[in-house]
């Protein structure tokens, strides 16, 4: 009899534990545009290395309100490679919009794709467009796929131009690729700052890869 009853303590503290809570989150699961661009996407430039986050909004779910010069944000999760999986959690319910923005790097370039912000940077409003939408969405699953059409607008809609942003919002702020340096980008310049003044000119490195002095090194590839 002692048996008996130690062994249906034993099944009742298992059940105990194996009980889960209902889960109030979804995984959202959205596969970013493959690098072969078809159709409304054909219009991408190729000589761009191309980026994708979304930002989702809806109910629950605390925005970072519009300014002048970023759109109103929720949960951002990107940039990441064409044809990389996004996925974000996101608080379950109905109303939700998910809303996919592509980073177009500058011409030539190929770096590692950017952390996307909250908030859009003055540096990077003119190379960052939206390629698609998806609205009234409910999420009531523990993982669900959302398909969203993506369409390229044109490399002359970027966000700054689609959101009517004032033209302060990207002046003098040179195109960047989203990581911190410097760039000279014509045929000479001088960058100063604090003990610092360094002259460049374009060209091709001859013989020197690497300069060393002042406690400084600099590098040429």
């Amino acid at each position: 009899m002692r048996e008996i009853l130690i062994m249906g303590f034993l099944l009742v503290l298992v059940a105990g534990c194996s009980r889960k809570e209902k889960n109030t989150k979804s995984t959202v699961s959205i596969r970013a545009p493959s690098a072969n661009k078809v159709g409304a996407m054909s219009a991408m430039p190729s000589n761009r290395k191309a980026c994708y986050g979304v930002s989702i909004n809806g109910p629950g779910i605390t925005n970072l309100p519009a300014t002048s010069c970023s759109p109103e944000t929720g949960i951002v999760v990107g940039f990441v490679e064409a044809g990389a999986l996004i996925e974000a959690e996101v608080p379950q319910g109905s109303n939700r919009e998910i809303k996919l923005f592509v980073f177009l790097q500058n011409v030539g370039e190929d770096n590692p794709c950017p952390e996307m912000g909250a908030s859009f940077s003055s540096a990077q409003l003119s190379q960052i467009y939206m390629v698609g939408s998806a609205a009234n969405l409910t999420l009531e699953s523990e993982v669900q796929t959302v398909e969203i059409v993506a369409s390229f607008p044109g490399e002359s809609q970027n966000i700054a131009v689609t959101s009517s942003m004032p033209s302060t919002c990207t002046a003098g702020t040179p195109a960047s690729n989203g990581l911190r340096g410097f760039k000279i980008s014509t045929a000479s310049q001088v960058v100063t700052g604090t003990g610092i003044k360094m002259m460049g000119r374009v060209g091709r490195p001859e013989l020197a890869i690497e300069s060393v002095g002042g406690g400084i090194k600099l590098k040429v590839k």
